[in-house]
């Protein structure tokens, strides 16, 4: 017999979900503003959760998505796509198969308005964690080339 936790739960209650306030946290940390997780694992088949994050402009914007996939490699968590990071669209759409991250301008996330498309879902908490200041790793000066970019590219 399988236990249904409750809905109300503060932990997470699955690998996605992990992952999904994993990589909230990550965009906070490089200061990603107005971050929401959305559990879009009724409607949708092809993802559990969406990450949407603002970034103040299309550099910042191009530098988290980077952080992401760089720390989500390190990791061992390799994402399946990317989107957007060669124009200036204002949209970067990064698909770590079950999370989704959409990271936006100011204006292409009023635009979008992808939270008011997906306004039936459930929303994650999100309580960014203080992190301790601590010394690099090493890992961050390593070339990206050393890291594949994708699943595909093992």
């Amino acid at each position: 017999m399988l236990l249904e936790e409750h809905p109300l739960s503060d932990q997470p209650k699955n690998e996605s979900e992990t992952l999904a306030l994993s990589l909230a946290q990550i965009l906070d940390e490089k200061q990603g503003t107005d971050i929401a997780i959305l559990d879009v694992s009724a409607p949708l088949a092809i993802a559990d959760h969406f990450v949407i994050a603002s970034a103040r402009n299309g550099r910042h914007a191009n530098a988290l998505a980077r952080a992401l996939d760089l720390t989500m490699k390190h990791r061992g968590t390799l994402r399946r796509n990317v989107a957007g990071m060669e124009g200036e669209g204002g949209w970067i759409l990064l698909d770590f198969n079950t999370v989704v991250v959409h990271v936006f301008s100011p204006e292409a996330r009023e635009f979008y308005s992808l939270e008011s498309l997906w306004a039936d879902v459930p929303r994650l908490d999100f309580t960014p964690q203080e992190i301790q200041p601590q010394q690099d790793e090493g890992w961050l000066s390593e070339p990206e080339e050393s890291y594949p970019d994708s699943i595909g590219n093992l």
